[in-house]
């Protein structure tokens, strides 16, 4: 009962109505010495006891002395693992996914656009892309589109202007009035242009420009995300399908004519792919980037003089290690863009696989 009545002033009070009951009460019992020294005692024990309570309030309010030999906690690790391999993947998966399935696609493909010699088809596809993008842009800042419909509107702009120009190129053909060099030449120049006058006029979208002109680490949203891979997918399918048919007529389209071979069909099938891959490619990643993984593994893998189902292999293994292997340059080793770190990697791979291929010979 003392200890829970700590305060000063009860017992103060507590032990003054004691001296005031326990005289009469000792008195009344035996009037001699030994009712005051039961009153000493009990005082005397009150006063150890409040002694005893207020050094152990003094020890429990002193803090707990330092160990001699201890020594301060090292800083969490966390800090160091905020840019380790599994965080990098787990935050950022959506871009290295998309360059992954794009390089795979696009390197395939540019076997064909080096055997064939047809580079420029490449570069041109990427401007007429970035160009379709820069004017779906144009428009949903004009017309005030949101949401879903504003997202697809670009990407759809690039493939359909894509698409154009891989008609206009199988339709012209090799006509000695306009050859296919020169359609080249303007689909390439002349959207580079228009480019560089529309884009100032989208100022709310600005960095979505340079985005598709230079490429982005975060900026691929999952509707591209999906698109590449489907596309990705459908343009694997039908390589695989038809992958005599394709190389026979890229080969030699005269040979194949005369064999029954619908060089035409084939070649709509194959400028049609590269196209739809260009303009969302190009919507996810970047102009620069496009172009890379188009042309440098099929030109690297070519050098090796081998079998052409392993040249193909080859090829489409080294663009996605480009385009993966580049964004994670761009996160570890370098301050470069993305874009041009994807590029880098691709013409280093390149400079390799032309190298093995002088060595094997």
């Amino acid at each position: 009962m003392v200890r829970s009545l700590r305060s000063p002033s009860i017992i103060l009070v507590l032990v003054t109505m004691g001296l005031w009951v326990t005289p009469g009460i000792v008195a009344a019992e035996s009037p001699g010495e030994p009712g005051s020294e039961s009153i000493d005692s009990t005082l005397k024990e009150l006063e150890q006891e409040l002694d005893h309570e207020d050094q152990t309030q003094e020890k429990s309010s002193d803090p707990p002395p330092a160990a001699a030999d201890s020594v301060p906690p090292e800083p969490s690790s966390a800090t160091d693992d905020s840019l380790s391999l599994p965080r990098l993947l787990s935050m950022y998966w959506q871009p290295i996914w998309t360059a992954l399935v794009a390089g795979l696609a696009l390197g395939l493909l540019g076997v064909y656009v080096v055997a064939r010699r047809i580079v420029f088809v490449s570069a041109a596809l990427s401007q007429v892309s970035a160009l379709g993008i820069t004017l779906g842009f144009l428009g949903v800042a004009l017309l005030g589109i949101q949401g879903v419909l504003a997202d697809l509107i670009p990407p759809v702009a690039a493939a359909v202007l894509a698409i154009i120009t891989v008609w206009w190129l199988v339709r012209v053909g090799e006509s000695s009035s306009f050859p296919r060099d020169s359609v080249l030449g303007v689909a390439f120049v002349i959207p580079m242009a228009l480019v560089l006058i529309v884009a100032p006029l989208i100022t709310a979208e600005m960095h979505e420009v340079e985005h598709v002109l230079h490429g982005s680490a975060v900026a691929v949203s999952m509707p591209n995300v999906i698109a590449v891979t489907v596309a990705a997918a459908l343009v694997l399918a039908v390589q695989l399908l038809g992958f005599r048919g394709f190389l026979f007529s890229s080969l030699d389209p005269d040979v194949a004519r005369t064999q029954g071979v619908p060089v035409g069909l084939l070649d709509a099938l194959l400028f049609g792919s590269i196209a739809l891959m260009t303009g969302l490619v190009t919507r996810a990643l970047g102009a620069l980037p496009t172009f890379a993984l188009t042309i440098l593994p099929g030109l690297g893998a070519i050098g090796l003089r081998i079998g052409l189902a392993k040249v193909f292999a080859i090829a489409a293994v080294a663009g996605g290690l480009s385009g993966a292997g580049g964004f994670l340059l761009s996160s570890f080793v370098t301050d470069w863009s993305v874009g041009a770190s994807q590029a880098m990697v691709a013409g280093a791979l390149c400079l390799i696989l032309r190298a093995a291929g002088r060595l094997l010979d």
